[in-house]
């Protein structure tokens, strides 16, 4: 462990608990559970911290140099400095990703405490060291980033900030465009992800969500490696304190001068459970599937985002035999290899093929979308599981809880549910 570490560890060890963040300070080697899933682990690493919900401050050694990160309690990991100075000087203002406990009490104390002490904040890298990577051993061979240039469909009159960003949602973290934005957050862009991801620019007011993956037929994962990817920023939302014009409206604007601007809004739900209860929502594009999207009336709230289908689940045999009645029914969008599907020259085992990414709603026709979200999810009175149970019965599944008594995904499933299907369809069909 370094001297500047072993010195803040003492330091922290001084102060009142709480006051520096809840963690407990303690020099001890990595758990063998860790281990066992990261063998380089156990000779290259040290703990430094645990914080509340058991989640470690980790020191690695690298062929980068000494870094500090995160093993998450979920199992997820992050890396939280590019070294030991880097993470006391991220500390010291909160910027710390998910280890939110370390934020409580009074960080500013660290800096002053690096200060005394000569410790230079160092500058970072735009783009984080990739924790997954050293962890697994490596990085798998990565597809290069291909360039899509910026869509005219950008206005001209947006302000810069809202210019950059429209360019950057949708693209890769590797993208130049990317790393260059959030390099000019002061935040690096993370470098893989299993899982998504926030990086808060408090500053600014701006909020950016990196994903593993874009439910978008243009955007497959990059795998990065065994088990990450390349993320994806997939949004960016804007905050009270970002202040956003656009088109000549502010964020407190009235409805009636965002109609002006962006276009009659629509009406959109509340929550999916309750559509009653409505909401106005402006969307404007911006090229490439990215839109504004402004919605609310006194909380109103702005973003600019890829849009992206909804999962409706992966492809398990009921949703097989429901692909295949809604095949036959013109229920689903045209795709090549649904003809034979619809007429039964196929089998609805088929459709693990045509939909390799798993189910989404755009892959239905557009007036059942909404309702078939629902249904799939368990919002509302309907389910899919509950309707196969009524004709197939049921038995506990891998986890114990009750499912389908199902196993064949042929036409004589799909015949003998279509009733019920029929129903519960009948104002699409």
């Amino acid at each position: 462990m370094t001297s500047l570490l072993s010195d803040f560890v003492s330091f922290h060890a001084s102060r009142p608990h709480g006051s520096l963040g809840y963690v407990e300070m303690n020099v001890e080697p990595v758990p063998d559970a860790w281990v066992e899933s990261f063998a380089r682990l156990a000779d290259d690493a040290v703990v430094f911290g645990t914080l509340p919900d058991g989640s470690l401050l980790v020191l690695a050694r690298t062929s980068e140099g000494e870094k500090v990160i995160l093993l998450g309690s979920e199992g997820e990991t992050d890396t939280l400095g590019e070294s030991v100075a880097d993470f006391l000087w991220r500390w010291s203002r909160g910027d710390t990703g998910e280890a939110y406990d370390l934020n409580e009490g009074s960080v500013a104390e660290i800096a002053t405490w690096l200060r005394e002490r000569g410790i230079a904040e160092p500058s970072s890298p735009k783009v984080a060291f990739d924790a997954n990577a050293w962890l697994e051993g490596g990085s798998v061979d990565v597809a290069p980033v291909v360039d899509v240039s910026d869509s005219d469909a950008v206005p001209e009159a947006l302000e810069p900030l809202l210019r950059e960003v429209a360019n950057a949602v949708g693209r890769r973290a590797d993208d130049a465009r990317v790393v260059e934005l959030v390099g000019k957050l002061g935040k690096r862009v993370p470098a893989s992800l299993s899982d998504s991801k926030w990086v808060e620019a408090p500053k600014q007011g701006l909020q950016l969500l990196f994903e593993p993956e874009l439910l978008h037929a243009d955007h497959a994962p990059v795998p990065k490696t065994k088990s990450s990817f390349v993320p994806f920023l997939s949004l960016v939302d804007f905050g009270a304190k970002a202040s956003p014009t656009v088109l000549g409206v502010t964020l407190d604007a009235p409805v009636e001068a965002l109609d002006e601007a962006l276009g009659v809004h629509r009406a959109v739900p509340t929550t999916r459970r309750d559509d009653a209860k409505t909401t106005p929502e402006w969307r404007l594009a911006l090229g490439r599937d990215v839109e504004l999207v402004a919605r609310g009336v006194e909380k109103r709230r702005w973003s600019i985002a890829i849009r992206q289908a909804l999962s409706l689940g992966t492809l398990d045999v009921s949703t097989r035999v429901f692909l295949g009645w809604a095949a036959t029914r013109g229920l689903l969008e045209p795709l090549e290899g649904l003809a034979a599907l619809a007429t039964r020259e196929t089998t609805p085992s088929t459709t693990s093929a045509l939909y390799p990414r798993g189910l989404w709603d755009v892959h239905l026709r557009e007036p059942l979308r909404h309702f078939a979200y629902g249904w799939f999810h368990r919002i509302g009175p309907v389910w899919i599981r509950s309707d196969f149970e009524s004709v197939f019965g049921s038995r506990p599944g891998p986890h114990g809880h009750a499912m389908p008594d199902l196993d064949d995904d042929g036409w004589a499933s799909v015949d003998r549910v279509t009733s019920v299907l029929e129903e519960r369809f009948a104002a699409f069909v």
